[in-house]
Formats: structure tokens, C-alpha cells, sequence
């Protein structure tokens, strides 16, 4: 884990500009400090090329709600998909093919994005947060290091 002073919006744009908008889905895990009007302390939003025109308005809104204490962190879980395929079966038995996917994770608190190398990046993704038991493994997954990600686009500036 390394962390880098940067605020959401510049990462998105990063990652944007590197993967382009037909490859990404974006996972969001906002946590709140209290529970929000809906009576939750967490909400879940994703960006792909259906919706990511929004994603502006909402990284503002996001930003809005940080400063004014009302969120406490957000957890990121960015996949880019790959023309390649592979195939697998399904738990009803039945053979599909999927895309492969490069997976990598970001934690965002403020103008502090926490990045994790590959090593990690896997426990994260293969690991229940709340049980800590080991989950299924996921099919065509390429985990990535969003510490490297970050690493050379601080060199680019």
C-alpha cells in the first residue's frame, strides 16, 4: 500500500485517458460517517460507457460531501476489459465466453488516494471482508498494480 496525494477527479481522468471509456467499469463503495437519508452507511455506484457522461457531476458531488465530513472514505474497484475471451461455465452448468479483465483497487479518503500492489490487490479481491474467508476465483482476471498505475502517471507530469 502506497499513498499519493491526488483527488479523484485527476485520477479518473487518468484512468480514462489511459483505458478509454468503451473498456471501463468502475466500482464505487462510498462510506459514510453516519447513515445517509436512506438509512445506510454505505452506497454503491458504477460508471461505464452507458453512464460515464455523469461522472463529473458525481466525482463533484463526492468531492462536496468529503469536505464537508460526510463521507469517510471511498473504495474503488476499477476493471478494463480486454478484446480477448475465455470461456467458462456458469453455475447453472451452461458454457459462455466473458472478456478478460484487468482488475485494480483504490482507496480514496480526501486528496489521499491509497494504492496496492499485485500481491495485494489479489487478497483484497479474493477474500470476504467481513468472514475472511478465501472466495471463488474469478475467470480471466488479470490483477494489476494500482501502485504502478500511479507511480508512472506521477513520472508523466
Amino acid at each position: 500500500m502506497k499513498e499519493h496525494k491526488i483527488f479523484l477527479g485527476k485520477l479518473i481522468y487518468e484512468l480514462r485517458k489511459k483505458f478509454g471509456d468503451d473498456n471501463l467499469f468502475l466500482t464505487f463503495l462510498v462510506c459514510h460517517t453516519e447513515n445517509d437519508s436512506y438509512g445506510k452507511r454505505e452506497e454503491i455506484s458504477t460508471f461505464a460507457n452507458d453512464n460515464i457522461k455523469h461522472i463529473d457531476s458525481w466525482i463533484a458531488l463526492m468531492r462536496a460531501k468529503q469536505i464537508s465530513g460526510s463521507i469517510k472514505a471511498i473504495s474503488l474497484v476499477v476493471r478494463v476489459f480486454l478484446p480477448e475471451k475465455i470461456e467458462t461455465t456458469t453455475t447453472e452448468g451452461k458454457n459462455i465466453k466473458i472478456p478478460k479483465k484487468e482488475l485494480y483497487h483504490f482507496f480514496i479518503t480526501g486528496d489521499v488516494v491509497v494504492s496496492f500492489n499485485k500481491q495485494e490487490t489479489i487478497e483484497n479481491q479474493s477474500t470476504d471482508f467481513i468472514t475472511k474467508k478465501s472466495l471463488l476465483d474469478e475467470q480471466g482476471i488479470i490483477y494489476g498494480s494500482s501502485e504502478d498505475f500511479l507511480i508512472e502517471m506521477e513520472k508523466c507530469r
